[in-house]
C-alpha cells in the first residue's frame, strides 16, 4: 500500500514531478516498486474547484493523466465545481471542456456527490492525485478531508498545507526555523493605513522596485512588479481588491536572481529524495 500521503509542496510544476516519477532510477531511489501496487493501479485524480485557478487546475489533471496513461494504470478524473458539488467525469470528458462548460451543464449530465458520497467512491481506488489549485485544494481542507476518511493521497499533508497556504504566516514560520526571508508586510482590506504603509515601506527599503500580490492562492494571479507606492495601491485596490483576488495583499522588494523549484519527496523509509531543481523563466 502506498504511503498516506507522499510529502510534496503544497504547489509545484505537475509536468516535471510526473517526468521525473517515471525515471527507474529515480523511484529506485525512492525505493518503489511494482510490487508495492495493485495492477491495475487505479488512480482518481481531483481537479476544479472554488478558486480563480479552476482552468490552471483542469490543465493540470490533463498532465497527469497524459502521464500517467498506462496499461498498468486506470485514471479517472473527478471534478470540484465552485460550490464544492463532486461529479465523476469520463476522461473523455476533461479534454473537451473549459470550467464555465463544467459548472453549466455538469449538474444535468453527471450525479452530483456530496463530501462523503466522493469519499466513499475514493474508497475503490488505491491513490488519490489531488489537482486542484488555491483554496480548497491546497490550504489544507480536501488534505484533512482525505485524512479523516484514511484515503492515501499524494501531497502534502494537511498540517503542512494549512502552514504554508499563507504566504505571510510561511514567511513566518519559515523566520523562526532560522531560513531567511524577504522583508514584507501585509496590507488588509479596508486598513485606512494601507496607502502610509506603503511610502513607508519603499522609503524604508529604499526601494525602486517591488512586488505585490495576494497573501493566499498561486498560479501568478494578482502578482505585480511595481515601481512607485501609487501603482502598488492601485494594483492591490483594483486588482487584488477589486476583482475578489484575496482580502489580505502582501507587498515585498523586488528579489534580482535566478529562481529555482526543488520538489522533495518522501521515501518509503521516511526520508526525502531531491528531484533535479528546475529553473523558473521569468516574463517581466
Amino acid at each position: 500500500k502506498p504511503r498516506k500521503s507522499f510529502l510534496i509542496p503544497p504547489a509545484f510544476p505537475w509536468d516535471d514531478l510526473l517526468y521525473f516519477s517515471s525515471r527507474p532510477d529515480i523511484l529506485d531511489s525512492m525505493s518503489i516498486s511494482d510490487s508495492s501496487f495493485k495492477i491495475p493501479l487505479k488512480i482518481a485524480v481531483l481537479c476544479g474547484g472554488p478558486s480563480q485557478e479552476r482552468g490552471i487546475s483542469l490543465n493540470s489533471a490533463r498532465s497527469v493523466i497524459d502521464h500517467l496513461s498506462d496499461s498498468q494504470i486506470e485514471v479517472t478524473p473527478f471534478y470540484v465545481d465552485p460550490h464544492l458539488n463532486f461529479y465523476e467525469l469520463g476522461r473523455a470528458q476533461i479534454y473537451s471542456n473549459t470550467p464555465s462548460d463544467f459548472d453549466f451543464k455538469l449538474a444535468d449530465t453527471y450525479q452530483r456527490l456530496d463530501e462523503d458520497g466522493l469519499c466513499r467512491r475514493l474508497k475503490d481506488f488505491d491513490l488519490v492525485f489531488p489537482a486542484i489549485h488555491g483554496a480548497f485544494g491546497e490550504d489544507g481542507t480536501l488534505q484533512e478531508l482525505l485524512e479523516d476518511y484514511d484515503l492515501p493521497f499524494v501531497g502534502s499533508p494537511s498540517q503542512a498545507c494549512r502552514k504554508m497556504f499563507n504566504k505571510d504566516r510561511a514567511a513566518f514560520l519559515l523566520r523562526k526555523a532560522g531560513f531567511p526571508t524577504l522583508p514584507s508586510i501585509t496590507l488588509r482590506q479596508g486598513n485606512p493605513h494601507n496607502r502610509a504603509n506603503v511610502e513607508a515601506f519603499f522609503r524604508d527599503h529604499a526601494l525602486t522596485r517591488a512586488i505585490i500580490k495576494p497573501s493566499a492562492g498561486g498560479s501568478s494571479i494578482g502578482v505585480f512588479s511595481v515601481s512607485s507606492p501609487d501603482e502598488a495601491m492601485e494594483k492591490l485596490e483594483q486588482n487584488i481588491f477589486g476583482k475578489h483576488i484575496d482580502s489580505c495583499g502582501l507587498l515585498e522588494p523586488f528579489c534580482e536572481g535566478r529562481e529555482f523549484t526543488i520538489i522533495i519527496l518522501q521515501n518509503d523509509q521516511g526520508a526525502p529524495v531531491a528531484l533535479i531543481p528546475t529553473e523558473i523563466s521569468m516574463s517581466y
